[in-house]
């Protein structure tokens, strides 16, 4: 890639930039319409910090840094006495010589940057939270692949109180991509979406349907048409892909 990310700018909505949203949406588009994209990452090794060795999850991640050229090795956190600061720094630095970079799931930020400091190796967080920044770009991505437009002709409307942690993370969203947000009582966005133009809007109701990963499932519909269509599918493929950009750009 012809443009190195630093990680941390990736370990939340906080500390994401304009640009780094614009990079990887891009190189995830990208890498989706290449169908079988060279294998950037082989030769790299890459540990997967995870209690549970099972989980839909980690299994995007995997396949995602497998289907650039990855190996990627599991590992349970308190198994490796990674959940103790203590012992952590010690742990860290043996992984930095083994590792070309580390995915943590479950872990603080405090961890995580002591992790990332001792290891000396990209440190990555990507299965840890919903609304992570690869989340919320692989759903902006299916936005766009579904609505065909830009993301500035894009409404989300978010079912829920506007302080709720999910309005808050698309208005964010919108802050740094020029999506338009709306946030309120489901019967209320409809004729918020109507007045909002013509075409697709896209509702997240954080209490509603749910995708394979858990992330809340959007639903299109239609202006003109009562009718909804799920993308929980195609968010999680679209995830895969945002996953595949972020390791590109790190590593």
């Amino acid at each position: 890639m012809n443009q190195a990310l630093h990680p941390r700018g990736l370990w939340s909505l906080d500390a994401l930039s304009p640009a780094h949203a614009s990079t990887l949406l891009a190189t995830a588009q990208a890498f989706k319409r290449a169908k079988s994209p060279a294998a950037p990452l082989k030769g790299k090794h890459l540990a997967l910090l995870c209690e549970h060795t099972r989980g839909h999850t980690a299994d995007v991640y995997t396949a995602a840094a497998t289907g650039l050229g990855a190996q990627v090795t599991r590992i349970r956190p308190s198994a490796s006495r990674l959940t103790e600061s203590a012992e952590l720094r010690d742990t860290a630095r043996v992984l930095g010589r083994l590792y070309d970079a580390i995915e943590c799931d479950g872990m603080s930020e405090a961890l995580m940057l002591e992790l990332s400091r001792a290891a000396a190796i990209p440190v990555s967080n990507v299965l840890m939270q919903e609304q992570h920044p690869t989340r919320l770009i692989a759903d902006l991505m299916t936005m766009q692949e579904v609505g065909d437009c830009p993301a500035a002709e894009l409404t989300m409307c978010v079912v829920g109180d506007e302080q709720a942690p999910w309005c808050q993370a698309w208005r964010q969203m919108a802050a740094l991509t020029g999506v338009s947000v709306l946030a309120g009582r489901a019967e209320l966005l409809a004729a918020q979406a109507e007045r909002a133009g013509p075409g697709l809007a896209f509702v997240c109701d954080p209490q509603g349907l749910r995708c394979a990963d858990g992330q809340p499932a959007l639903l299109a519909v239609a202006r003109d048409d009562a009718r909804s269509v799920s993308l929980a599918r195609r968010q999680v493929t679209n995830h895969r892909f945002v996953v595949q950009a972020l390791l590109a750009h790190t590593l």
